[in-house]
């Protein structure tokens, strides 16, 4: 099985010195989608124990909008990969790419 964080380390990404500069930093979040109430099939709300699940659920999704606004206010560029975009091999590498892409088109606006 293929690991995100390798796919995304062969990302094809191509800048030149000076459009890394224009890029600044950008952060790769790979989220599972239970875990951070994604909203799709995946993310089934639980249904017992929900005096727990709910908060819990409410406090990650709130710590990762905190979590991608602190970086976006260090200069950071954000991207979210959900699991459900990346459940097999090809949507991995398909995820990969267009994260590449948007990495390139980011860098190369003035």
């Amino acid at each position: 099985m293929l690991e995100p964080t390798s796919i995304f380390r062969r990302m094809p990404i191509t800048l030149k010195l000076s459009q890394r500069r224009l890029m600044g930093l950008y952060a790769i979040q790979v989220r599972g989608c239970f875990w951070h109430a994604h909203g799709c099939r995946r993310a089934n709300r639980p249904q017992s124990n929900t005096d727990y699940w709910v908060p819990k659920l409410a406090r990650n999704v709130a710590r990762d909008r905190k979590v991608d606004d602190g970086l976006r206010e260090l200069g950071w560029r954000v991207s979210v990969v959900w699991e459900c975009e990346i459940a097999s091999a090809n949507m991995l590498e398909e995820a990969a790419a267009q994260v590449g892409r948007e990495i390139n088109r980011r860098a190369r606006k003035p």
